[in-house]
């Protein structure tokens, strides 16, 4: 029995690796490694480390539906800080010069929710804007998916929402 069962096991680590993915306890995807379980839900972790780029992160939400969401640009994820902060790809501060950032949309100043003053429009999903302003605190944002949906998402604890930066920052 424990013969067939290592068996099981040997297979189905080489079938995440063909597949080019490995499994890392503190690192996880939305596809063979989901974190968004309620064992995390009801400890209110809601963001992960997203295990094939530290420029995404996993964010989980209240249902335990799971997204690969992108750090701005020049921000790498850090467990540590619990969010995306300039960095290089090990997550340490970096110093740089200034440079300059295209971005294909000028960023909506405006504050939202899901409800009246929604914001996930195909105007701002034709730009690329999936982010933006809740108008109730300044400790969440409302999040858009590519299909309109809406979602008023937690900043982590200690940061608040930046239009500037479009991510949640330190308080």
């Amino acid at each position: 029995m424990a013969a067939k069962l290592n068996a099981i096991v040997l297979v189905v680590a080489l079938c995440f690796a063909q597949n080019g993915y490995s499994w890392d306890e503190n690192k996880f995807n939305c596809v063979y490694n989901p974190p968004c379980t309620q064992y995390f839900r009801d400890r209110g972790q809601y963001y992960f480390a997203y295990d094939a780029s530290n420029s995404t992160f996993v964010q989980c939400d209240q249902w335990g539906g799971c997204f690969h969401m992108p750090c701005a640009p020049g921000t790498v994820w850090s467990t540590r800080a619990y969010t995306c902060i300039q960095g290089n790809s090990n997550g340490l501060l970096t110093t740089t010069k200034p440079t300059t950032t295209t971005t294909r949309f000028v960023r909506d100043l405006g504050k939202y929710n899901c409800s009246i003053n929604q914001p996930c429009t195909q105007y701002f999903r034709d730009r690329g804007q999936y982010y933006f302003a809740n108008d109730a605190s300044n400790s969440n944002f409302v999040q858009c998916d590519e299909w309109g949906g809406c979602f008023v998402m937690p900043c982590a604890p200690g940061t608040v929402w930046s239009t500037v930066a479009y991510t949640c920052v330190n308080a």
